[in-house]
This record gives structure tokens, C-alpha cells and sequence, in this order.
């Protein structure tokens, strides 16, 4: 009897069973992976903000730098998007993007506009994007402010008068600066299927009241790759430059398109743009000879029948030409073909019209041309003499 109750004693007394050990520990597993989350999020977190600090610090210094800059480099900075290489701070690499506009006073802050009577009061403003990346996702921060500018000769009003009689206060005058004119050459031209012009776009701007301080007159144009700048060189009054057809991409599938070049020239209160109307490249689709072979009459080189010329091309108008020649004899015949849209053009070959003075087969040149800016193309078609 006392055996039993000491082997009783002994079996109360041996610790916990298999089943409560293993609910222990899955319940300490439990706890340490939701602290485990909690940590990594908080990690995250303060990472993050760590991140973030940086970019507005970032962003506050490019905001002051843009501030402290003088009249006559702002001038010289073209509306558009600024690049700015990208950035790396705490193993963090930030991108930012500045871009600048010149509006109205007037516009709210959420709209740019620019009109005649506003030109003398433009608000020159820049915004200023700092963006991280944090995982799968990008974050960023922005800001915007305008830039003040009341050093002389930058943005005064044209005419007589001050910008004191405008906004109040005292104002700086007139800088006495003006563009006579700004041209390009050619006006007009063709474009090929990528978009580049088929010639370099010629750029010559006139100035007075520029001195040798000023050594170059930025130039912006937006195409089908975005905004570029070139820069005029010469002076202080006469400004030249080139721009290759290879920096240029403005796809025209039909019609015309505008490509508006702008020219910032320091003292002038508004932007100086000239535009060049850009048309399609002159092409032809295909060409025919109808009936061919081409029969000619018995112990003749002439046609026994009429012969009809046929041509497809496009970037043409009705008013443009195509020609078409071939060897008639010892010589060379040729004729015009006429269209009513611009795109299928024809003429006929009377009966007895002389072929080639031998061989057995006629080859037709066919020739188009647009009058406006002399672009043309090329191309033949042959047919059977019989």
C-alpha cells in the first residue's frame, strides 16, 4: 500500500505532458513573430522617415538655390523641365525634377498663362519634385515657389514706364532691350517617316541694347521627344545658329504641323518665337503602265494602242506636280500627270507615240514634286514592248 501511493506521488510530480510542452511553445512562437512584425514595420517606418527627411532637406536647399539666383540667370533658363542628375544620400538615391513657368501674375496657382497684355508682368515660378524609392513604390515630395527678380534689365515692361506703374512701389526701368526680329530658314520643309527634317533648320535672331556681357541667347523647342534647348552664338546684335536635322523628331502622318522655336533674350519681358511649318516627306507609293506589254504597230517603234500611266504619293496636293519620261527615238519624251486629290495622279500616252529605239522593254521615270519647299522623290516602272 505505501508503494503505491509513493509511485502516485512520483507520477504527479514528473513536469508537463507532450501536448502542454507543444502549446507552449506554439504560443511563444506566436508572440515572437508578431513582435518580429511589429519590429520590422517600426523599422520600416523609421526608415521611411529617415528617407523623407532627407528629401525635404534636399528639396529646401535646391528651393534656396533657385531663390539666391540672379536676374540674369534666370533670364537665361528656359521654360520647360530642368535636368538634374540623380542623387544619393544614406545608401538612398533620390531623383529630382525642377521645372520652370513664366505666367501671368494673375493665374491662380494651379494655371500658367501668358498673353500679350501680361507680358510685361510675367511671374517666373519653379516646382521642384524629390522622389525615393521605398519598396515596390515610389515616394516623393514637392513643392513650388516664385522666383523674385528685381535686378535691372530682366523682365521690365516694354515701352515706357516702370514696373512701379504696374505693381506698386519702386520699380526699375525700362532696359532699353528689343528683338528686331527672329526668322528661320527654311519656313517650311519636309519631314521623313521617323520625323528628322530633310534639311537643318537655320536660326538668326536680331537684338538691340545687348553689349558683349551677353555671350549666347538660349533657344527652346518641345517636339515628339520632348523639350530641347540649342544656343544662338554671335552678338551683341545679330544671333545665328543651326540646328541639325538629327535633333529634331516630329512625326507628320498627313497635313502640316508647327514647330515653334523660343528664344529667351536677357532685358526682353516675353519670349521671342518664330515658327517652322513641317510637312510630310514627299513619297511614291507605286507606279503603272497599263496595258503592258505595250504594243507596238507592225515595223514601228510606235504604240498601237493608248497607254495609261498611273501613280499613288503621298505629301503631295493637287496643285504640286508629277512628271514622267522615257526614251522615245534617240531622244527622251516626257509628260505631266495630273490628280484632283493629291494622291493618284495620271496621264495617257496617245497612239503612235514612239517607244525606244530598240530592246523589248520601256523604262518610265516617274518624278514628284512638292512646290513649296522642292522636296521630291523618285521612281520607275518598266513594261513589255511587244
Amino acid at each position: 500500500m505505501r508503494r503505491t501511493v509513493a509511485a502516485r506521488e512520483l507520477d504527479d510530480e514528473a513536469g508537463f505532458t507532450l501536448v502542454e510542452s507543444l502549446v507552449g511553445i506554439m504560443l511563444i512562437t506566436i508572440a515572437i513573430f508578431a513582435l518580429t512584425a511589429e519590429l520590422t514595420t517600426y523599422v520600416h517606418h523609421q526608415a521611411n522617415e529617415r528617407a523623407r527627411t532627407s528629401a525635404v532637406r534636399y528639396m529646401s536647399t535646391s528651393v534656396e538655390t533657385a531663390r539666391s539666383l540672379p536676374a540674369s540667370v534666370l533670364a537665361q533658363i528656359p521654360v520647360g523641365t530642368i535636368p538634374v542628375p540623380p542623387k544619393t544620400i544614406g545608401g538612398i538615391t533620390f531623383t529630382t525634377t525642377e521645372s520652370l513657368q513664366r505666367c501671368s501674375v494673375n493665374d491662380a496657382p494651379d494655371a500658367c498663362t501668358t498673353t500679350a497684355a501680361d507680358s510685361a508682368v510675367l511671374d517666373t515660378r519653379v516646382r521642384i519634385t524629390v522622389s525615393w524609392p521605398d519598396g515596390k513604390v515610389t515616394r516623393s515630395v514637392t513643392t513650388s515657389t516664385s522666383l523674385a527678380d528685381d535686378a535691372d534689365g530682366s523682365y521690365s515692361p516694354t515701352g515706357s514706364g516702370s514696373l512701379s506703374t504696374l505693381v506698386g512701389g519702386t520699380g526699375t526701368a525700362t532696359s532699353g532691350v528689343s528683338v528686331s526680329s527672329f526668322t528661320a530658314s527654311p519656313t517650311s520643309v519636309g519631314v521623313t517617316a521617323a520625323g528628322a527634317p530633310q534639311s537643318a533648320l537655320g536660326l538668326t535672331l536680331t537684338t538691340v541694347g545687348l553689349t558683349t556681357a551677353t555671350t549666347g541667347i538660349p533657344v527652346t523647342w518641345t517636339d515628339d521627344n520632348g523639350s530641347h534647348q540649342w544656343t544662338l552664338t554671335g552678338g551683341p546684335s545679330s544671333w545665328t545658329g543651326t540646328i541639325p536635322a538629327a535633333s529634331i523628331t516630329k512625326v507628320v502622318a498627313s497635313g502640316t504641323a508647327t514647330l515653334r522655336f523660343a528664344a529667351t533674350v536677357p532685358g526682353t519681358s516675353a519670349l521671342s518665337t518664330v515658327d517652322v511649318t513641317l510637312k510630310p516627306g514627299v513619297t511614291i507609293g507605286s507606279c503603272s503602265v497599263a496595258p503592258n506589254p505595250v504594243v507596238l504597230t507592225v515595223l514601228t517603234r510606235r504604240t498601237a494602242l493608248v497607254e495609261t500611266l498611273t501613280c499613288t504619293t503621298t505629301g503631295l496636293a493637287s496643285t504640286d506636280s508629277v512628271s514622267v519620261s522615257y526614251a522615245s527615238g534617240s531622244g527622251t519624251g516626257t509628260k505631266s500627270l495630273t490628280s484632283t486629290n493629291g494622291t493618284t495622279w495620271t496621264t495617257t500616252l496617245p497612239v503612235a507615240t514612239t517607244m525606244a529605239s530598240s530592246g523589248l522593254s520601256e523604262t518610265f521615270t516617274f518624278t514628284a514634286t512638292r512646290a513649296s519647299d522642292s522636296v521630291s522623290a523618285t521612281t520607275t516602272a518598266s513594261a513589255v514592248l511587244a
